[in-house]
């Protein structure tokens, strides 16, 4: 989970190889093919990585349903794609809802949530509501460069309009 404590950080690594990037977002790029490349690429290197087209990102019958491509950032070195992700909103389709906590935190609730707002760490919603979160997607980072997933989690949890930021790795 990235939280607003990651979205206080800097990136990580030297600054010459912080000059070497840029990050773009896909709303700004005129076609998405070169990116859609990318995707593909990077998941004939991963075992049952789904192989995707324009179509799945149709706002109404896609894949990606609800998926605005302003909320997809690009890494780039020397005009490359080099990784991209993007923040997704599911909320209007999808929500997980707190339906209990364990005694314990039950009670402690109010004094952690105390604990989180003076540390700026999330909150823990009230039982019966749902937690306030975006999903990230669409994952692909050449190399598997851990600098590149920090820089592309720091963009997307400052582009993120929910208090989580959620992120399935395998």
């Amino acid at each position: 989970i990235a939280s607003r404590s990651l979205r206080r950080k800097s990136f990580a690594g030297s600054a010459s190889r912080n000059k070497q990037l840029t990050v773009e977002w896909l709303s700004d790029q005129p076609t998405i093919n070169p990116w859609l490349a990318f995707i593909d690429e990077m998941g004939c290197q991963k075992d049952f990585s789904p192989v995707y087209d324009e179509s799945d990102f149709d706002p109404t019958t896609g894949t990606f349903h609800g998926l605005d491509f302003s909320s997809v950032v690009i890494v780039k070195r020397d005009q490359q794609i080099i990784a991209t992700a993007c923040v997704w909103d599911q909320s209007p389709f999808r929500q997980t809802v707190v339906r209990d906590y364990r005694a314990p935190i039950r009670l402690a609730r109010p004094l952690l949530n105390v604990w989180a707002m003076l540390t700026g760490n999330v909150t823990l919603p009230p039982i019966g509501t749902p937690i306030s979160a975006s999903f990230v997607g669409l994952l692909a980072v050449r190399d598997d460069d851990f600098f590149l997933l920090r820089t592309l989690l720091c963009e997307l949890a400052n582009r993120c309009e929910h208090a989580n930021l959620l992120i399935g790795l395998c």
